[in-house]
């Protein structure tokens, strides 16, 4: 058997200058991160659209006619569950958006519609009721535009109305 060559060999000095260039890299680098995190300004998330148009209002006001209003589930897992509800003979007018949980409620808690009663009930309380209007839960802007009722989820205000 040969013997195995040795390596190049570190020296102390050697030792030294790569961990004192290793270490100011790493400074050069924190102030580039810290300079560049100052320079941004405020930070705005934005996740999905601020409005909804998905809905053609004709078919939709049929569908609810027969069916009932329309629960949309919050796919993100989030809270914003909403109810879409039409109401009179005009497709283009009498549009409302709200939240189908029960303010203060778990979100197991939502406002299920009762045709026999024409109410939005509780699903966990059922002396909680709400008018077909949703009057008492967060409502959203709806209005129709080029036949699509279009709900603007991030108004500048949301509100919530009282119930009658």
């Amino acid at each position: 058997m040969s013997p195995v060559a040795r390596g190049p060999r570190m020296t102390a000095r050697s030792a030294i200058v790569v961990g004192v260039a290793g270490i100011a890299a790493g400074v050069v680098l924190l102030l580039f991160v810290l300079w560049a995190a100052g320079r941004g300004g405020d930070v705005k998330v934005k996740l999905g659209d601020d409005v909804f148009s998905n809905i053609v209002a004709v078919n939709t006001a049929e569908k609810i006619k027969t069916d009932g209003p329309i629960l949309f589930s919050d796919v993100s897992g989030g809270s914003r569950d909403v109810i879409v509800q039409h109401l009179g003979p005009d497709a283009l007018t009498n549009w409302y958006a709200f939240d189908a949980r029960v303010p203060g409620s778990s979100r197991d808690c939502f406002a299920k519609w009762d045709k026999t009663v024409v109410l939005f009930v509780d699903s966990c309380d059922a002396s909680k009721t709400f008018s077909a209007k949703g009057e008492g839960l967060r409502q959203y802007p709806v209005k129709v535009t080029d036949g699509r009722v279009v709900i603007d989820f991030n108004p500048a205000t949301t509100t919530t109305t009282a119930a009658p």
